[in-house]
């Protein structure tokens, strides 16, 4: 779809039960803000504005992205810990040293 994830909780919405509004009108201005920025985002997003551009064309011409950016939507690429992280040799290396019983698996 050509639209944040964020789409179906902007903008943010507000019940009232017992004549007490949620959210708080704080939580409510703070999710006011986020939508608003979300909705920059999208809108300077060249790829995202492509996607767009190219859902209302035939679906024969539709490209559909084979690869994402690294930081795409906060997400990345996973690195694994090297031998010299302190992690690793703190906190993982006795881990590494268990033996494993195959024969009772």
């Amino acid at each position: 779809t050509c639209g944040s994830p964020w789409a179906s909780s902007c903008p943010p919405k507000t019940i009232s039960r017992n004549g007490v509004d949620y959210p708080p009108s704080f939580v409510l201005e703070a999710a006011t803000a986020f939508c608003d920025e979300e909705a920059a985002l999208s809108s300077s997003n060249s790829e995202m504005q492509e996607l767009c551009a190219s859902e209302g064309s035939d679906s024969s011409t539709v490209a559909i992205p084979t690869s994402m950016p690294d930081g795409y939507y906060g997400y990345t690429v996973p690195v694994p810990r090297s031998p010299e992280d302190p992690l690793s040799t703190l906190l993982f290396a006795p881990l590494d040293n268990l033996t494993v019983d195959t024969a009772e698996l």
